[in-house]
């Protein structure tokens, strides 16, 4: 074997070498992309089940006023959605009207755009506008974006731009994913007269 043989047979490993690393690389990279886009798609899911659970139970008319039963306010500079809830005091679903007297309670979800965070209200009391305070729950993180509107004289809540991203802070881009979903919650309960 000549030294040119030598260098030719060094070279065609080399590129080959190059190849099989350049391909695990490229597989590493779309497995933690991928990876991160299902935990978004994931928290969003929750977050979306989570709301449609509390709507359910939701009471009252969609019009605003004193019987409403749904409400999106701005509370402390940071957007809420609220439902009025009837509940049972095991925390069960009610008798199916709307009662002045606990356990019905408002339910809120406070979207903390600071924090990136949607924080749930279990008991958000019986007044309304509600004055937050007390205990609540970390329901999704890394949220960049969450537009919720009710339809005049309908039972829906309609979420739109619903976006998550893996680093909230930056643009989404291949190493930081994000998922946006769209989304209806349907009010059984809540009168549309």
């Amino acid at each position: 074997m000549t030294l040119i043989e030598l260098l030719i047979a060094l070279a065609l490993f080399s590129m080959i070498i190059l190849a099989a690393s350049s391909m695990q690389v490229f597989g590493h990279n779309q497995l933690v992309t991928g990876q991160r886009r299902a935990k978004l798609q994931n928290e969003l899911t929750i977050l979306l089940g989570h709301m449609k659970r509390q709507a359910l139970r939701t009471v009252g008319a969609s019009a605003a006023g004193p019987a409403n039963g749904v409400a999106i306010i701005a509370l402390g500079g940071y957007p809420s959605l609220q439902f009025y809830t009837d509940t049972t005091a095991a925390g069960g679903i009610g008798n199916g009207i709307r009662d002045a007297s606990p356990p019905d309670r408002w339910v809120a979800y406070l979207y903390r755009t600071d924090l990136h965070e949607v924080w749930y209200y279990p008991n958000a009391g019986s007044a309304s506008p509600i004055l937050f305070g007390g205990a609540h729950e970390v329901i999704a993180n890394g949220i960049t974006t969450i537009g919720w509107a009710i339809a005049a004289n309908t039972n829906l809540v309609t979420l739109t731009g619903l976006e998550a991203r893996w680093i909230p802070a930056q643009a989404c881009g291949p190493a930081n994913p994000c998922v946006v979903m769209d989304s209806a919650i349907y009010m059984p309960s809540l009168s549309t007269n």
